[in-house]
């Protein structure tokens, strides 16, 4: 496949690309949620006028004027430590080390499937021959992916300093086959809290599962935020963030994408499970629960468990827990083995930046050294 023309997108030309996107996502191996044009253009038309961010859409056409690839980008001004300007690049859906927006995971470009090196290639051949940037972040990016093999190739971005700023690790649980035979495969730990409880709980009240119809929306949001004061004392989702949910939310149930469930015990609701269901695979984006139930009890972890078995028997294929751990250990690592390795990577173009980038990565490794011996010293 050869990529003919690469077009910057106007907003209005992003507002109007519903349809080519969706088809153009349907034949990627891009993620379907996180990439899909009503995550993406929500995500945009939500936050970028209040942190004042600039459109940078790129659209790559073949030679009979095919979309077969996006590149949805945006560059902003950074301060860095408060002395160094940075004009910085990188893909709608996150604001790295800025505000706090909405995380967006599995960023990339978005290209026809068996294509994706060569468009981002000449994506990355695009960007390069601007003069406007000073370093291009890829934050949330599958290690896996051809985007990250060319930058760890040295084909992407001639001439800049690479750093891998982040990693993480993003556990799923395939859902294909049995549900018996998960939990088989599970410690006797996680296996009691996660389903064995259930005959327990069952004897001190009567357990109900709800799922939110579109006019319930309001209503499960505010549970959400209520059971999640109760384990954090903040709210999950407020202002900015909570319009973004409310909105992509009810596009969701319009298209029985949404899967926002309640567990009610004696008539209260007491845990929240606020997921989606797209193209086989169930994100567990939030959760929220009461954990002084009962101390025999984890109830998200109970609440978890019906939901997985939900999935293995609606016959998805992935129940993706994303990145994300709990509030005193790594719970999904109970879960499954199987993760997906996220990483951040800054690719640094600015003279300036380099400099202060390598100082800094140079002494970083000393300074980590020489804080756990001063720590060390005074036990």
């Amino acid at each position: 496949m050869t990529v003919i023309t690469i077009t910057r997108w106007t907003e209005q030309d992003f507002f109007r690309s519903e349809k080519e996107w969706t088809q153009l996502l349907s034949s990627s191996n891009a993620d379907k949620l996180f990439l899909s044009w009503d995550w993406q253009s929500l995500w945009w038309k939500t936050f970028a006028r209040g942190l004042n961010l600039e459109l940078l859409m790129l659209a790559a056409y073949n030679v009979r004027h095919e979309l077969v690839g996006l590149a949805p980008l945006y560059m902003d001004t950074a301060i860095l430590r408060g002395l160094l300007r940075a004009r910085r690049m990188q893909f709608i859906g996150n604001c790295w080390h800025g505000p706090s927006t909405v995380r967006t995971e599995y960023l990339d470009f978005i290209a026809q499937e068996g294509a994706e090196k060569d468009v981002a290639k000449v994506f990355f051949a695009y960007l390069m021959q601007r003069s406007d940037w000073d370093e291009f972040i890829l934050s949330d990016l599958d290690r896996a992916s051809p985007t990250y093999r060319l930058i760890k190739d040295g084909l992407a971005c001639p001439n800049t300093y690479v750093r891998e700023a982040e990693s993480y690790q993003s556990f799923y649980i395939s859902t294909q086959g049995g549900f018996s035979d998960y939990l088989a495969g599970l410690g006797s730990n996680t296996r009691l809290r996660l389903f064995n409880r259930r005959t327990y709980l069952a004897g001190l009240g009567e357990i109900q599962l709800t799922t939110a119809n579109p006019d319930e929306l309001d209503q499960y949001f505010a549970t959400l935020n209520s059971l999640h004061r109760i384990r954090w004392n903040k709210d999950v989702f407020q202002g900015k963030t909570l319009v973004f949910h409310r909105e992509f939310a009810a596009r969701m149930a319009a298209r029985q994408a949404l899967n926002f469930s309640l567990l009610i015990f004696s008539g209260r609701p007491e845990s929240v499970l606020y997921d989606f269901r797209i193209n086989k695979q169930e994100y567990n984006i939030q959760a929220g629960f009461n954990d002084k139930l009962d101390k025999k009890v984890a109830l998200g972890f109970l609440h978890l468990g019906y939901a997985v078995e939900a999935a293995f028997r609606d016959r998805m294929q992935i129940f993706d827990l994303l990145v994300g751990g709990g509030k005193k250990t790594q719970f999904k690592a109970h879960l499954t083995s199987t993760h997906r390795e996220i990483v951040g990577i800054q690719l640094i173009r600015s003279k300036r930046l380099k400099v202060a980038y390598g100082i800094y990565d140079r002494l970083s490794p000393r300074l980590k050294r020489s804080n756990r011996e001063h720590a060390t010293n005074n036990v």
